[in-house]
């Protein structure tokens, strides 16, 4: 249209206007107060028409006012023009001097994208409102392309106590205010106020774009109940949001979520919660468990985004983004959960399981756990963590490194398997005092100085395995392994096939093992010597008492599956004993003393160590083989650099020793290796197999230091401890002989 076309259809409304304000003063002045087929038109600044009044008749009290029957009111379209809704009602006021009307009967109103009915009504034409104050119904109606699929808010309906239809060229408002209702397929929605939008849409002309509920909002869809201080439905994408202390409740898993924003998505089981982008307010759910003893234990878990998807018999909540769990007995944080819950009909609240995956960190009695992944079991009271597990109780003083962990609620326990060709591995933080008998591993560490005089140290007590059981109680714990056992402690190393390390907590955040138990293939390593058994019972020393004061002990038995296998000891090596009157000084191939036997102990007090064996005891050491019933092995302190030696050796029942061409019986020996001497009591026979002489007394005794044997015939106390000037006094009054000289190859020459 062109700029004179314009200006012509310009004067052409002003002189319609003209001519129907003359038409009516004329009317009022000439004729009855009474015209039918009323008219008023409504035009906007660029005079297109925005509405218009018609009626049957009219019937005027003054020139301003008019009851109208049967008015029937046109709203039209700007960008088309063309008649956009149409509103009915059996009468109204109408004032033409202000462009407004007033009923109170029923109105019906009829769009493209609505129906609307109601009682009392006003109409500002100024403002283009139509308001509505009782009884309001509106249906909101949309019309699918052809093969598009039907939507849920096809046909929506929305009721409540009063309304307002705002018109304008390009769209329509409504508000609905008072028991405001809202329903449309599988949705029901309550709340204090409404408004609508309904506009132009380019897919099917004009429809609702949103509805937006305001004040004490509650929302049903799919078996969810949603409660928020506002919410916007959507029915183009078919989604709605609620914000505003957003909750919701999933009926069938009885779990609530909580945001920022909750959006019920398209799909009708699925919605996502959100947290406020300053993450003020943070999404979460809550989860209830029932237990088997009537109780419910309650999870919580929270994370920057939370989606719910309900599956067959149960939902599944997906949450991502800085995701944290709280437990009645735990606390977990990781970057993403998946949780299944039961959603069975009539059945109590059932957490499946809680799936944690990426960077996962858990909190619980048994301290800080660390993995890749951990799933969460509520039913069985586990938990299941697995790559690169780590879990350390600073309580403790423990620190387990496995593939695989899992922990069990009610038992207080666990346990851990490591992946194949690895191992499982614990520390145990132990309080280290170096300088004393048994603590050379860790002594190395730099510390304060403890109060034996050593240096404390932190070196842990270390065990690895296939496989790990443990269980705790209130001041201690039970550690199982299983399969390629090895230990590495303040006191030993060792290896074996099953062990149970048995440890009480400190004070100052540490542990003490208290008891060591071993079976199958047991190999114990200490000091300068190593052990071998089937089964094998250690006692470490206190380190919370004095290191003169404190002892250890050590027990090697025969198992009752393997009776074969002995325990067989390996001490450090002796000199030759000089039984044979060969070169002591320096033998050849000195080798370690072994010893074997059905029974093994250890005791460990102060400086010194002491071995007791029993039950038909073998002893091999260099050029020395010997047995008996029972042997008692002494240990000297340690020297100047740390080495150990054999200070005493006592065999005794049934006493047999066989050196090279030497044969020695008695009931009890008794041979004192740093001072090279040797007491022969209890009917002692020494016999030559070179020449098959014997020699025999109630005691003979070896004095390797002054080359002398010494025969008794007396019957002086088998047993005891023999001082260096009772040996001398023996030497004077019973025959002696002259062993060669220690130091030379040529023999010695006889005393005359």
């Amino acid at each position: 249209m062109n700029f004179v076309s314009k200006r012509i259809l310009k004067a052409a409304f002003a002189l319609n206007a003209v001519f129907f304000a003359c038409v009516c003063a004329a009317e009022m002045t000439m004729m009855p107060s009474f015209v039918e087929k009323f008219e008023l038109p409504q035009f906007d600044d660029s005079y297109n028409k925005v509405w218009e009044i018609f009626g049957d008749s009219a019937k005027f009290a003054n020139a301003d006012v008019a009851d109208v029957l049967n008015m029937r009111m046109n709203f039209f379209d700007k960008s088309t023009g063309g008649r956009r809704a149409t509103i009915t009602s059996s009468q109204a006021n109408v004032n033409l001097k202000t462009r407004m009307a007033t009923s109170r009967e029923r109105i019906f109103a009829k769009g493209q994208e609505f129906d609307l009915v109601g009682k009392t009504w006003s109409w500002n034409g100024p403002e283009s409102t139509l308001s509505i104050y009782s009884d309001v119904v509106i249906n909101f109606i949309r019309t699918p392309k052809s093969g598009e699929q039907k939507s849920d808010f096809d046909r929506t309906r929305v009721s409540g106590d009063a309304s307002r239809l705002v018109h304008e060229p390009d769209k329509n408002t409504f508000f609905v205010d008072g028991r405001v209702k809202v329903s449309a397929e599988d949705l029901a929605v309550d709340c204090d106020s409404l408004n609508a939008v309904s506009e132009n849409s380019d897919s099917r002309g004009r429809d609702v774009s949103v509805i937006n509920a305001i004040g004490n909002v509650t929302v049903v869809r799919e078996n969810r109940i949603a409660r928020a201080k506002r919410a916007a439905i959507y029915p183009r994408t078919q989604e709605s949001t609620l914000e505003g202390d957003a909750e919701i409740v999933d009926v069938p898993s009885k779990a609530k979520l909580f945001g920022d924003k909750i959006a019920l998505l398209k799909e009708k089981k699925s919605l996502r919660a959100f947290s406020s982008p300053d993450r003020s307010v943070r999404a979460r759910a809550e989860f209830l468990h029932a237990e088997e003893s009537g109780g419910a234990r309650k999870i919580k878990i929270e994370s920057d985004e939370i989606l719910l998807v309900s599956e067959a018999e149960r939902s599944r909540f997906e949450f991502s983004g800085n995701v944290r769990v709280w437990g009645q007995t735990f606390t977990a944080e990781c970057g993403k959960i998946t949780v299944f819950a039961s959603a069975k009909k009539e059945s109590k609240p059932e957490v499946q399981v809680i799936m944690c995956r990426d960077r996962v960190k858990l909190n619980n009695d048994d301290g800080e756990a660390r993995a890749e992944a951990m799933d969460i079991f509520p039913k069985d009271s586990k938990i299941a963590l697995w790559n690169s597990v780590t879990l350390v109780n600073a309580s403790d003083g423990t620190a387990l490194y496995s593939d695989r962990l899992e922990l069990f609620r009610d038992e207080n326990a666990g346990s851990a398997t490591a992946k194949k060709g690895g191992k499982v591995r614990l520390e145990i933080a132990e309080k280290t005092v170096s300088g004393v008998a048994g603590a050379e591993f860790g002594a190395k560490e730099k510390g304060k100085t403890g109060k034996s005089g050593g240096r404390e140290g932190s070196a842990p007590s270390v065990v690895a395995s296939r496989a790990l059981f443990f269980a705790r109680n209130a001041d201690g714990a039970k550690f199982s392994f299983d399969r390629d056992v090895s230990i590495r402690s303040q006191s030993m190393k060792g290896t074996c096939n099953k062990m149970n390390v048995y440890s009480k907590s400190r004070k100052d955040n540490s542990s003490r093992i208290v008891k060591v138990e071993a079976f199958g293939d047991v190999r114990i390593s200490q000091n300068e010597y190593s052990a071998f058994a089937e089964e094998a019972v250690v006692y470490p020393k206190d380190q919370d008492i004095p290191a003169d004061k404190a002892h250890k002990f050590v027990e090697l038995l025969t198992s009752k599956d393997k009776p074969q296998k002995r325990p067989r000891i390996l001490l450090p090596p002796v000199k030759n004993l000089g039984f044979d009157g060969e070169n002591v000084r320096a033998p050849k191939n000195v080798k370690m003393t072994v010893v074997e036997s059905d029974r093994q102990r250890l005791v460990s007090e102060g400086k010194t160590e002491k071995y007791y064996f029993d039950g038909n005891v073998e002893m091999s050491a260099t050029q020395t083989e010997g047995s008996c019933g029972k042997m008692e092995v002494l240990i000297a302190p340690p020297d100047r650099v740390g080495r150990r030696q054999i200070a005493e050796i006592g065999l005794s029942d049934n006493v047999k020793i066989i050196q090279q061409s030497k044969e020695i019986t008695c009931g009890r020996a008794q041979i004192f290796v740093r001072d090279e001497l040797a007491v022969l009591t209890q009917d002692p026979i020494i016999v030559n197999k070179e020449d098959n002489s014997r020699v025999a007394g109630s005691r003979i005794i070896y004095n390797k230091g002054s080359r002398r044997i010494t025969v008794d015939d007396d019957a002086p106390a088998a047993q005891g401890q023999y001082e260096d000037d009772d040996f001398e006094e023996v030497e004077k009054k019973r025959p002696t002989v002259i062993l060669p000289e220690f130091n030379s190859e040529k023999p010695a020459k006889k005393e005359k």
